[in-house]
């Protein structure tokens, strides 16, 4: 796998990734099989029709298949390998998905490395902003997801499927993976304000 790390500017980073055709090979091969149990190919029994078969009859759907496991898993890889400490879900984006060769992109957050010395603020009266997430804004940052998706696959996906695909295993998981990143984004910001407090008190 071949990994590279693209600055944005602040936090904000792209990983650009290509996977090897090896590990596109062997994840084909555990998608293929686990999906083709369920898919109907005349002339095969069910699980017993090769994968050339299946691509052919089921192509779009083994593609969608095998993106929804394999991009969260890969992605995975390609976070450790990178060694960055990420505060927000993955945005895919530029995927390239032909026979064996598979490459992406994922556009991310990574976490604030800020230092202060007791010394600097301790003694400073700060203001410390409520912190709350509500239903609207996690139902707008689902709505958002299936936006992205929409455009990079051509078709819309309902909202357990969306899940699936961010890697949760239902849309229960997804609202709590998006509540925390969330409250992490609201934690980073009350930071910051707290931060320009201290700042304006040291000017």
């Amino acid at each position: 796998m071949k990994v590279e790390v693209k600055n944005n500017g602040g936090l904000k980073k792209t990983l650009i990734v290509e996977v090897s055709q090896e590990a596109v090979k062997e994840q084909k091969k555990k998608v293929y099989t686990e999906v083709g149990k369920e898919l109907k190919v005349p002339g095969f029994r069910p699980g017993q029709a090769p994968q050339d078969v299946l691509e052919r009859h089921h192509g779009r759907l083994l593609r969608e298949e095998f993106l929804k496991k394999a991009l969260p898993l890969f992605y995975e890889e390609a976070l450790k390998e990178s060694g960055l400490e990420v505060v927000s879900l993955p945005q895919f984006s530029e995927i390239e998905f032909k026979g064996d060769n598979l490459k992406f992109q994922a556009e991310l957050e990574v976490k604030p490395q800020i230092k202060l010395e007791e010394k600097d603020y301790k003694g400073i009266k700060i203001k410390v902003p409520k912190l709350e997430i509500t239903e609207e804004e996690i139902n707008k940052a689902i709505d958002s997801i299936k936006d992205n998706l929409k455009k990079l696959l051509k078709y819309p996906l309902e909202d357990e499927a969306i899940a699936r695909w961010m890697g949760c295993k239902d849309l229960g998981q997804l609202k709590e993976v998006i509540t925390t990143e969330l409250k992490l984004y609201k934690l980073r910001q009350r930071k910051r304000d707290i931060e320009n407090q201290v700042v304006e008190v040291l000017k």
